[in-house]
């Protein structure tokens, strides 16, 4: 008996066996033979259930089977076909804290737990994501923007060394504005 036999013995011993269906005039109900619930009163009573002729005797289920108690969670939950658990937060307008910050404490707390948690990995949703998203957007439209003023400078001067002293001009130019803006605050 191999290993994903045993399970479904013991899954069809727990939740029943579905042996057919039959057929109502308007409605077609599935036929299941389980065990009355009663006559269990606890989990490991299903374990002297026998399950198997054998000639030497019955087979019972936990002879089967090994019962292991563990914690799960009540659903699974899959994303990109992995399971998944998703932690949420709200953070409130005016709190000191912001999405870029709590996700920074998660990595930093991840990286420390990474090893006893092999194959795991960690993704950011919601409005951080979001926000990353825009960002990549908007580095990817800038550096496209730069290129294209780039070719138009490099047409019109017809010089490749040219339009590069105008772009610098420009970047000083930014940089200067912003820290000026950074002092008048």
């Amino acid at each position: 008996m191999t290993p994903g036999d045993a399970a479904r013995l013991a899954a069809s011993v727990l939740d029943g066996r579905y042996l057919g269906h039959y057929r109502l005039s308007d409605e077609e109900v599935d036929l299941k033979l389980r065990i009355d619930p009663a006559a269990i009163d606890a989990p490991e009573a299903a374990l002297s259930i026998p399950v198997r002729e054998h000639p030497s005797g019955p087979v019972y289920l936990g002879d089967i089977v090994r019962p292991v108690a563990e914690i799960q969670p009540g659903e699974l939950k899959r994303y990109r076909g992995q399971r998944s658990l998703t932690i949420t937060a709200d953070i409130t307008s005016g709190a000191p804290i912001s999405s870029p910050l709590v996700a920074a404490w998660v990595r930093q707390h991840y990286a420390r737990i990474r090893d006893r948690f092999a194959g795991a990995t960690l993704v950011f949703g919601g409005e951080f994501e979001e926000t990353q998203r825009s960002f990549d957007s908007l580095t990817q439209a800038f550096g496209l923007a730069v290129l294209l003023i780039y070719l138009i400078l490099a047409t019109q001067f017809k010089s490749y060394v040219q339009p590069l002293i105008v772009l610098s001009a420009i970047m000083f130019s930014i940089t200067g504005v912003v820290f000026g803006t950074l002092e008048t605050v």
